[in-house]
């Protein structure tokens, strides 16, 4: 305190319930001063009487302020236990390992770097001054086996053309390995504790994750989402339809399967579905797809097809599927039929589309699309009624047909290879920023008014003027 401190303190003698000693020690405890340097104080100045008393009834009383705790940790890794107290100045520390003393360790921390499993045990910590002395809590070492994750990849949100940079740091022995994951696939050449992608584009975005496992144990990161934006096609467009105040879906990924069946073996050849096949392939890679195309299959072919796809879905993900050529539908089931199909096909002989979409449910998929470029026409060689297993009635399923029910879907004759009609118009309307449904709307519009005005143009060269405006009067 300064000197005018220390003449007030004086002058509290002078009031009625004046404390010098309680003026100054508020004075101190103002500036943070502790207890010891009020005792080196008085030493300093040989107050014996104030020295004695605080050393026998304050400093003497040894108080722990911080227990030791109970660690877990892999073998190898350092461990730290941790013990502090305040009481006497001088005050001393001996650990103790069950009863048997820890050489070599005279202070509040106790460092096993690196821990072995012959330093598993209790421990303990006395804390002494001259004759006086406490014991901590008994703080127990275990090792545990295999693998320790210290930090988890985190989310990301980035910009095409960013760095990406993921990292999962771990605790482990024998040292650890690690294989990291896109949307579940194992990434090649991708085996380091630090995943870093430059230059990163809209194919990067997904879900990641990290295995890490050696000789003896295996581990999984955490899974966490990396946005990448803006592609040249923004998500808006292909969200799953809103009803009521649903959220939409955000995707996680997107995959297409386009399949183009023309070279039949017992049924009329068609022409469309090899251009329509590369069109949509096109536009769909623009939108940021991953797109399998594939023509000419047969039933086998299409099985295999359509498994593959669907081992590419997941949660999120949207799912495309494309199918050009010959089909039908019966009471509402629509069938795909593949190239080596009999003359009389029944739904044991195609693909049915019912079947596929409930397996795109069940892998969770954020969005399911078919396009359906086929006739839905009832096939009179087949009366059966196929029960398809329970499917979940949900905003995220979405149908564009070539043709309305119970009509047949039309090509143009054209010499060279030229779309069919139905991706006439949905390659003018797919790269707009609408919504899924919104477009197929479009292109169903577009439709309905070729085909009325085909139909005009087959009345006015069929019937004479005659005839046809009596036609139109009697309309």
């Amino acid at each position: 305190p300064h000197d005018k401190e220390l003449t007030d303190c004086s002058l509290k003698v002078l009031s009625p319930h004046g404390s010098p000693g309680r003026y100054l020690l508020a004075l101190l405890a103002d500036r943070g001063c502790t207890l010891a340097f009020l005792f080196q104080c008085l030493k300093k100045i040989e107050h014996r009487e104030a020295v004695g008393f605080l050393n026998t009834h304050v400093m003497g009383q040894i108080d722990i302020t911080m227990q030791p705790q109970n660690q877990r940790a892999p073998e190898g890794s350092p461990v730290v236990l941790s013990c502090r107290a305040v009481g006497p100045v001088e005050l001393t520390y001996q650990w103790f390992k069950g009863k048997d003393e820890v050489r070599g360790v005279n202070g509040p921390e106790l460092v096993l770097n690196p821990v072995s499993a012959a330093q598993q045990g209790a421990y303990i910590c006395r804390i002494s001054s001259g004759d006086k002395y406490v014991f901590s809590n008994w703080a127990h070492v275990r090792l545990v086996s295999g693998l320790n994750i210290i930090q988890q990849p985190r989310p990301q949100a980035l910009m095409e053309g960013d760095t990406l940079y993921l990292e999962c740091a771990v605790q482990a022995n024998p040292p650890p390995k690690f294989q990291w994951y896109l949307n579940k696939q194992p990434m090649p050449n991708c085996t380091r504790s630090i995943l870093k992608i430059p230059c990163i584009t809209t194919a990067d975005r997904g879900i990641y994750s990290c295995k890490i496992y050696n000789l003896y144990h295996e581990a999984w990161s955490d899974q966490v989402q990396v946005n990448i934006g803006p592609g040249s096609f923004s998500d808006d467009s292909w969200e799953a339809p809103k009803v009521g105040k649903q959220d939409l879906f955000n995707s996680t990924d997107k995959v297409a399967l386009l399949i183009g069946n023309m070279n039949y073996l017992h049924h009329q050849q068609l022409r469309a579905p090899m251009a329509d096949v590369h069109e949509l392939t096109n536009l769909l890679r623009q939108l940021d797809f991953k797109v399998v195309s594939l023509l000419n299959l047969n039933w086998q072919e299409m099985h295999s097809a359509v498994t593959e796809f669907l081992l590419l879905l997941d949660r999120g993900v949207y799912g495309l599927l494309y199918f050009a050529g010959h089909g039908y539908e019966n009471y509402g089931n629509s069938f795909m039929v593949p190239i080596d199909a009999p003359a009389s096909y029944t739904f044991k002989h195609c693909l049915w589309v019912q079947d596929v979409l409930q397996r795109m449910q069940a892998r969770q998929t954020g969005l399911n699309v078919f396009l359906l470029d086929m006739c839905r026409k009832r096939n009179p060689n087949d009366e059966s009624i196929p029960q398809p297993g329970p499917l979940r009635v949900t905003a995220n399923i979405v149908f564009g047909y070539a043709t309305c029910v119970d009509a047949e879907a039309f090509e143009v004759n054209k010499d060279d290879l030229s779309n069919g009609i139905f991706m006439s118009f949905l390659k003018k309307r797919l790269m707009e920023p609408e919504k899924v449904s919104v477009i197929l709307d479009k292109v169903a519009e577009g439709l309905g008014l070729k085909m009325f005005k085909s139909l005009l143009v087959f009345c006015l060269n069929y019937f004479s003027d005659k005839t046809f405006y009596k036609m139109c009067y009697y309309c």
